[in-house]
């Protein structure tokens, strides 16, 4: 099963994204910037047309988001044909890092009843999924290498 990431991975939200000194993600700001007027300015990244195909022919497909969904999120999702049947996001109040996070969220509603593949940006969830014998797959060189290429 591919289990994709969204930001950075299909979507580019990097307008609403602020971090701090460290390069950590300001979730405050995040928060603050997770309008649905705000989620309607976000873009497809090159990627998107993938997993856009894996639900179309009914491919095993799962999303696995650090966000905290709300229903701007979903319908974002729907209106471009990225909704596969299973997402795995963030609960509210849930302050794990992004690699604990995905972890525990796939070895308890994916794992091990298929192979995995992870494409994700994030290079300590990459790291996590290696350690874990599952592929990874670096969403930021695919989507540099598809965007050279004109897709």
């Amino acid at each position: 099963m591919k289990i994709w990431d969204l930001d950075g991975t299909v979507i580019c939200s990097a307008h609403r994204r602020l971090a701090d000194s460290q390069g950590n993600i300001d979730l405050d700001a995040w928060r603050a910037n997770s309008t649905p007027e705000k989620i309607a300015q976000d873009s497809l990244l090159p990627l998107a047309k993938y997993l856009q195909a894996d639900i179309a022919l009914d491919q095993p497909a799962a999303i696995c988001t650090a966000r905290v969904l709300g229903e701007a999120d979903l319908a974002y999702l729907e209106r471009h044909g990225l909704k596969p049947e299973l997402i795995l996001s963030r609960r509210e109040g849930d302050t794990r890092p992004d690699a604990e996070l995905k972890k525990a969220l796939i070895k308890k509603y994916v794992y091990p009843l298929t192979s995995i593949s992870i494409i994700d940006d994030n290079p300590s969830v990459l790291a996590m999924a290696r350690a874990e014998g599952w592929n990874a797959i670096d969403a930021v060189q695919v989507n540099q290498k598809l965007a050279a290429k004109g897709h």
